[in-house]
């Protein structure tokens, strides 16, 4: 049963569903939800989570407003919670997503440190679980690769690194980010752990370690002569 109530003059069903809404209105309202995410990736570089929704949804229903479409706000909610996976699938055909890709890129530095059959790890909280990585860090602007280098492993650890040599690098491409990591190596150092949450631990230990996403695959191009270049593939 319908029911209606008078406000500003207007007579509006206070129940209305998206499905009674005209097709013509149907449209508007799908496009405008595409172009509020379309927006919201080109701004943010990512695509929307459960907690990022009400603020494309504000946005839609402020042009269903201003098109003077009457239907009440939890029914757009809803109705873009339940497509909010496939507008995200559409978005990553679409030029804007691979303009954006190539836009952005994430420049890391991470260095294999050795000292004889040891080699130097840090601890980390991933997703509120310990995981073990290997020193490194974010190149700053202005900054080279060799620099940034140096710098990330002596801040992590309190060791200074002596001739880093690149090895190659490991790259993946994540909602429109392309994440580049340049992979060293160091056989010579000075200094001591500063560190509580770097230590030296043997290639043995290491394999019973639960290493960080990609760490197996970066040590075999820190490692060895014959790998330069890995990729992975993420599923978004």
């Amino acid at each position: 049963m319908s029911k209606h109530a008078r406000v500003n003059g207007k007579l509006l069903q206070l129940n209305k569903t998206y499905n009674n809404l005209k097709n013509k209105q149907k449209e508007k309202i799908a496009h405008w939800m595409v172009e509020e995410t379309e927006m919201f990736y080109e701004k943010t570089g990512a695509f929307p989570t459960d907690s990022d929704e009400f603020t494309i949804v504000d946005n839609v229903y402020a042009r269903i407003e201003a098109a003077e479409i009457w239907i009440p706000y939890d029914e757009i909610a809803i109705r873009y919670s339940k497509k909010r996976e496939s507008i995200c699938r559409s978005v990553r055909k679409s030029e804007i997503f691979n303009a954006h890709l190539h836009q952005q890129t994430a420049m890391v530095t991470m260095c294999l440190v050795c000292h004889n059959d040891k080699v130097l790890v840090v601890e980390k909280i991933r997703r509120k679980r310990p995981v073990i990585t290997f020193p490194g860090g974010d190149v700053e602007p202005h900054e080279s690769f060799f620099d940034a280098v140096v710098r990330n492993v002596f801040e992590q650890t309190g060791i200074l690194i002596k001739n880093p040599a690149m090895q190659g690098i490991f790259h993946w491409q994540q909602e429109g980010v392309h994440h580049v990591y340049l992979l060293y190596r160091a056989d010579h150092f000075s200094g001591s752990l500063k560190n509580t949450s770097a230590y030296w631990i043997s290639r043995q230990e290491l394999e019973q370690k639960d290493l960080s996403l990609g760490m197996w695959q970066m040590l075999r191009v820190m490692d060895t002569p014959y790998f330069s270049e890995r990729f992975m593939i993420v599923e978004d």
